[in-house]
């Protein structure tokens, strides 16, 4: 007879699995949709874009596998060692072992330990696959494809800047080799530097380190520590460290008359480190403990240079209190020369202005007003906050614009303040209406610009100065936070404010599926029909991704940016500023090269960039 207490009220046998399975169907489904979203994010910009998209892409890619090779890659094909498979090897090793077996008996020696060939050839591909991003240099990449194309940055020249520390320059005879040098130095040696330390520290340092601990754990386990041997490595570890700090100081931003025995003293310590390691190292074969007088000597070695170097430094600071002009000048006058360079002072114009108060007898002070009427009318009296607090009321109640930024412009040898404005969602949209607004809705700024005369305070007619006043490419808001679309085959309906109908050129048409990918909502919005999308509406976010050449921040504040107009259509005015830390260039103290190399008119409707050069 059926009971139901007889009946199982366990899983399936096969839940478990199914389970599992569908945990891994998820995560799946999960990776394809991210992997699926920045592919079609991927050629979107590259359809949309084209080489002003792809050139900077070029240049990452270039720096990030030269970097990556550089710091990542392992030539040694003899030994063939790698660090993660040898802990990879040692984990399984371990998780297998039995409780009864020791330790140390699971854990092989690093030196022994060997790759296949094609094992390692892979691996050392893949390195450069998975960390290549962390390396991404966009200005190295620019800079080695100049470079490659047979051009000079004066790399031909980096032999003579060993020289400067161990010689008193003449006149500004170190400041022009510098200056010749500055491409090379900004643009090249600084990733370059930075990626040989990161090699150091693996392929010398934590493979050294790892090969002593492994090592020292088998020998201990066979009962022959070789403990001579360890300290030939730590020492040789050591010293290479030391030397590469020393070649490093060649590239450093402040050199003087002390400069050379630092890197002298330095460069002594760490190759006599290197010595004594090469000796310690044949004495291995043959000792296993190293001998006390021997720590002694190397210790004492060590001190000695430090003293040697010390003394010498300080004899000549002293020196340099009471003989300044000798000792300080020449290195004075390179810094003085350099820094001149780097802020282009050669090219300021100085025009003296020889002012002079004049009576003016009262019966004239009319006329004497009517003769200077031209400058005494351009006399600019309403500041930024009057003006601002003058423009504001003409937004009025509409909730869906604010103001953006207030710049002062010359139309016709006249000043005004134009206030620009961006869109906002308004707090009257309910959450659930949000994404459709703030996507499909407000998504320019009909009536973007007001403006001011900055003489009278008399508000002006802005389509006098400014015809096209849509702003579809603007300056934060919802231009900074998210994009905006619309549906392609939307006729004359629109769902925009004032029901405006966008007919220019900004933006790339997404067809189902990819509009799906890129956003999930249209497969239920628009599950049929293909979306006009517009990205990269703030002009610092569209300059920042087609031109990541250029600083869009300086001193942790935006660059301001000018609404500008030819008659008939307006454009973001953006400075194109280029800047380089000085670091590694030698005299220059730190200060930043900075070059102002041109301007950037990117169209309010359209969207579309162009570059003007400034200068040579």
């Amino acid at each position: 007879m059926y009971n139901s207490s007889s009946q199982s009220n366990g899983p399936p046998p096969n839940a478990g699995k199914l389970i599992r399975f569908g945990i891994v169907v998820a995560i799946g489904i999960a990776v394809l949709i991210m992997i699926g979203n920045q592919g079609v994010i991927l050629s979107m910009n590259m359809s949309e874009f084209s080489s002003q998209f792809t050139k900077p892409l070029q240049y990452s890619l270039i720096s990030a596998v030269v970097l990556a090779a550089i710091a990542l890659v392992n030539v040694d094909v003899k030994n063939r060692s790698s660090v993660v498979w040898y802990s990879i090897n040692v984990m399984i090793t371990f998780l297998n072992r039995s409780r009864s077996d020791p330790v140390s008996k699971n854990i092989s020696s690093f030196r022994e330990y060997k790759m296949s060939i094609p094992q390692f050839t892979i691996w050392q591909l893949t390195k450069i696959f998975l960390f290549g991003a962390f390396f991404v240099n966009i200005m190295f990449g620019l800079g080695l494809t100049y470079i490659l194309e047979g051009n000079d940055l004066g790399v031909n020249k980096l032999p003579e800047l060993f020289s400067l520390p161990f010689g008193t320059p003449q006149g500004s005879d170190g400041a022009q080799t510098v200056i010749e040098l500055i491409p090379t130095l900004t643009l090249i040696i600084p990733p370059i530097l930075g990626v040989i330390g990161i090699r150091l520290v693996i392929y010398v340092g934590f493979h050294s380190i790892i090969r002593v601990l492994t090592s020292y754990i088998y020998d201990s386990s066979q009962g022959k520590p070789k403990f001579l041997n360890y300290v030939s490595t730590i020492e040789a570890v050591i010293g290479i460290g030391i030397i590469w700090a020393g070649i490093n100081m060649f590239f450093t931003e402040q050199i003087d008359y002390n400069t050379k025995y630092v890197i002298g003293g330095t460069l002594a310590a760490g190759s006599a480190l290197v010595g004594f390691s090469i000796f310690d190292k044949i004495r291995s074969k043959v000792l296993t403990h190293p001998i006390k007088r021997d720590l002694y000597i190397r210790i004492f070695a060590l001190i000695a240079i430090g003293i040697i170097a010390g003394s010498i430094m300080a004899v000549n600071n002293s020196i340099a209190d009471t003989r300044k002009i000798e000792y300080l000048g020449p290195y004075t006058q390179q810094q003085i020369s350099l820094n001149r360079y780097l802020a282009e002072l050669d090219k300021v114009k100085v025009t003296p202005n020889d002012v002079k108060l004049t009576s003016v007898s009262p019966n004239n002070i009319k006329s004497y007003i009517e003769s200077n009427k031209d400058v005494l009318d351009s006399i600019r009296i309403w500041d930024w906050e009057a003006a601002f607090a003058k423009l504001k009321p003409e937004i009025g109640l509409i909730p869906y614009i604010t103001f953006g930024d207030n710049d002062i412009l010359r139309f016709n040898n006249t000043l005004y303040w134009t206030a620009s404005m961006k869109p906002v969602v308004p707090n009257t949209v309910s959450l659930e209406n949000r994404w459709y607004n703030e996507h499909l809705v407000y998504t320019h700024v009909p009536k973007g610009f007001l403006t001011l005369e900055a003489t009278s305070g008399q508000s002006v007619k802005t389509e006098d100065l400014f015809p096209q006043r849509l702003i579809y490419y603007g300056e934060g808001g919802l231009f900074h936070e998210t994009w905006s679309a619309f549906p392609a085959n939307r006729g004359g309906t629109s769902a925009e404010i004032d029901k405006a109908v966008y007919s220019g050129n900004g933006g790339i048409t997404l067809s189902p599926p990819l509009s799906w990918v890129f956003e999930p909502n249209f497969l239920l919005s628009y599950p049929s029909t293909s979306v006009h999308v517009m990205r990269y509406k703030d002009v610092y976010d569209r300059m920042e991704t087609l031109y990541p050449y250029f600083l869009y921040e300086l001193f942790g504040q935006k660059l301001d940016i000018y609404p500008v107009t030819d008659g008939k259509n307006t454009y973001w005015l953006v400075p194109l500023i280029i800047g380089f830390d000085t670091r590694s260039v030698p005299y220059s103290m730190g200060n930043p090269y900075l070059r102002l190399v041109g301007f950037a008119l990117v169209d309010t409707y359209n969207g579309d960039i162009q570059l003007l050069k400034s200068g040579d």
